[in-house]
């Protein structure tokens, strides 16, 4: 489900949340993204449309529980990312 987008609910709340699951070095739009640092993140990560878990680190007397309701095609098809592994790395000089 990394780099993709997902449809969630939070609590039974009557408005559905749509973010970008990613990894904390891929973030570009923090409105529209989750990151897997967060107890959201870690929640969302392996669970599939109609699963409902409650969210991790969470208060046991609140209603933290997660219900995914769609998960969207991988964000790299419209999307120019930087990979992370690639951040900070110099490109040597072309001799010849």
């Amino acid at each position: 489900m990394l780099d993709r987008f997902v449809t969630y609910r939070i609590g039974g709340s009557p408005r559905p949340e749509r973010r970008l699951l990613i990894v904390p070095e891929d973030g570009m739009w923090p409105p529209a993204e989750v990151s897997l640092s967060t107890p959201l993140g870690i929640t969302l990560l392996g669970l599939s449309v109609g699963d409902r878990m409650c969210m991790i680190g969470a208060d046991e007397r609140q209603s933290a529980c997660v219900e995914i309701l769609a998960v969207g095609p991988s964000a790299a098809s419209g999307i120019a990312r930087q990979p992370a592994f690639s951040r900070g790395s110099k490109l040597l000089p072309v001799v010849g």
